[in-house]
């Protein structure tokens, strides 16, 4: 019995044993990945002109307060409700406020598409307006002509009967000459 209990406790610490080491592996390679990551935006940071120095929290927390003033007032540009930014204090706020400076760009993008296009469908609406008006002028113009055509019927005749009327009359004027 006593042997059955030093085995299930040796099971039970090789399992923890064994989970312990996944455990480390994975911290280990989250480690190493997080270093990777840190090198590579460090290196994207020198490339675009940020200095050690700029690098500091402080410094990230001022640049962040220059970087959501321009935010909201691009916001407001743009007519989208401008969102609302709190005073960071750790890594973690100021990667979360830089989220929400994200979504406002994407949502001013957004937003000056969406008014490109209804400038694109006002212009068409003003064109289709133009044609309309066009269209109802030249509309009044063939009228009046049909009502015109149509009076000149009741007083001249047809087309058909002045010409016979004309051929008459000159057939007329021929024969008492003759």
């Amino acid at each position: 019995m006593l042997n059955d209990l030093v085995t299930l406790v040796r099971k039970e610490y090789e399992k923890l044993d064994n989970e312990k080491s996944r455990i480390e592996e994975r911290i280990k390679g989250a480690t190493q990945q997080a270093e990777v990551e840190m090198k590579k935006a460090r290196a994207e940071a020198f490339e675009i002109g940020l200095k050690e120095e700029d690098m500091s929290l402080l410094a990230c927390i001022e640049r962040l307060e220059k970087i959501t003033k321009s935010t909201l007032s691009a916001a407001g540009d743009c007519g989208i409700k401008k969102p609302s930014f709190s005073e960071p204090t750790t890594e973690g706020d100021v990667s979360k406020e830089l989220k929400k400076v994200k979504e406002t760009i994407k949502s001013c993008r957004m937003q000056i598409t969406a008014t490109s296009r209804f400038s694109e469908l006002q212009r068409d609406w003003k064109q289709v307006n133009d044609a309309k008006k066009e269209f109802e002028e030249t509309s009044a113009k063939v009228k009046g002509a049909i009502e015109e055509h149509v009076r000149m019927e009741k007083e001249w005749g047809t087309i058909e009967h002045i010409e016979k009327t004309g051929k008459w009359t000159q057939d007329r004027r021929r024969k008492t000459e003759e």
